[in-house]
């Protein structure tokens, strides 16, 4: 059991590597230039040439494709992901904290998932054969039924809307 936990393990390390790689590709032949992207996002009026540059060298966007995806996963096993373009904030502490928000979140519906699951169980074998158990199982089956990422979709636009 060991062994295949293992196996699993080292077999996500290519994986990851390759999935990083084609992110990063797709994001490099992006229609824009990433110098000109950051300097929008850290809202600079007037952008010349000589600024798109400077970024591209303090960012060291200007080193061929390979070179710049063997820094950042570099930085990215070292757990150092730089600083928002944005807010300038360290993006590693961000992610940190939406960690923490996330399992939060995971324990919560959790917990939520498994009180409601036996009591709806529970009500269900007591009232075997009435409206109630029809109307339960088939919820259940039609929730089981669709996907997770579409079912979240709908329900972000139904509570924005109210």
């Amino acid at each position: 059991m060991a062994y295949r936990v293992m196996k699993h393990l080292l077999l996500m390390i290519p994986l990851l590597i390759v999935i990083s790689f084609l992110t990063f590709a797709l994001t490099h032949l992006s229609s824009e230039d990433p110098a000109v992207v950051i300097l929008h996002a850290q809202e600079v009026p007037d952008i010349t040439q000589s600024l798109i540059e400077q970024t591209r060298a303090k960012y060291h966007l200007d080193a061929p494709f390979l070179v710049q995806y063997w820094e950042w996963l570099q930085s990215a096993v070292q757990l150092q992901f730089g600083h928002s373009f944005v807010t300038g904030e360290d993006v590693g502490l961000r992610l940190w904290h939406a960690f923490f928000n996330t399992l939060k979140l995971t324990l919560i519906s959790s917990v939520a998932i498994i009180v409601l699951s036996l009591l709806f169980g529970i009500l269900t074998a007591l009232l075997r054969g009435t409206w109630f158990d029809r109307v339960t199982r088939t919820t259940a089956f039609v929730l089981t039924a669709i996907p997770s990422y579409w079912l979240a979709a709908i329900l972000i636009i139904f509570y924005r809307s109210n």
